[in-house]
């Protein structure tokens, strides 16, 4: 679903060459504070796998349309990305964040005693034991080309307890999508070309249990997608 903000912004020029205002058109979205109250709920938690429909590996990166954070509890923090790009061309990405009872795309399977199970989902195990998060790190992203400007949110890093960091950035393409990954330097590197936005840290507060999901049936979005 595209949420994105459209609003013109008014410039100018103040050199000496030039005294002439110019209207810029931005092409704004930045995850919205509900969004980032979800990632802040989920500071304090372990969290180690990842489900998601399928994926496509590539060195030490893992790409899929949407990974879903298994909290436990029947948990889960859902995160994807879609894309857009402006009239004139300028490619921007839209991250979305989500509490669901169940992952996003992955089948709801019953067993021989009618309980539901995940239907065979693409899963990422991440390195165990598993710390809990003790920090988000929300990167952003600006550009500007002609009378066009975007600004979005571009990468989450998140960094457990141990030390540990794994990454959740747009994939740099028109199918949208995530690419995932725990490789240091793939991390540095984000950290190096993006500016920090958010930078949300465990607190008593975040300590409380993560809100409960929508009940089964209460929502399409405990349905698979």
């Amino acid at each position: 679903m595209r949420r994105d903000i459209l609003r013109f912004r008014d410039y100018t020029d103040l050199s000496k060459s030039s005294q002439a205002a110019r209207r810029a058109m931005e092409y704004i979205h930045l995850i919205p504070d509900a969004e980032v109250e979800a990632l802040r709920s989920i500071l304090g938690r372990s969290v180690y796998l990842l489900h998601t429909r399928s994926v496509d590996v590539c060195g030490q990166v893992v790409t899929a349309r949407d990974f879903s954070l298994a909290l436990g509890k029947g948990q889960y923090c859902v995160i994807e990305s879609d894309w857009s790009d402006t009239p004139q061309g300028i490619d921007y990405h839209m991250l979305q964040v989500s509490l669901r009872d169940w992952p996003k795309g992955v089948a709801r399977v019953r067993d021989k005693d009618g309980r539901g199970q995940l239907g065979n989902p693409s899963t990422v195990h991440l390195r165990t034991p598993a710390a809990r998060l003790s920090r988000i790190q929300v990167l952003e992203h600006r550009e500007e080309s002609g009378e066009e400007l975007v600004h979005y949110d571009q990468a989450l890093i998140f960094t457990r307890a141990d030390g540990y960091r794994f990454s959740l950035s747009a994939q740099l393409s028109i199918a949208g999508g995530l690419e995932l990954s725990d490789r240091e330097q793939l991390i540095e590197d984000l950290l190096e070309e993006y500016d920090e936005r958010l930078n949300l840290r465990v607190t008593r507060r975040s300590r409380r249990r993560v809100p409960p999901p929508p009940a089964p049936g209460a929502s399409s979005k405990s349905q698979p997608e």
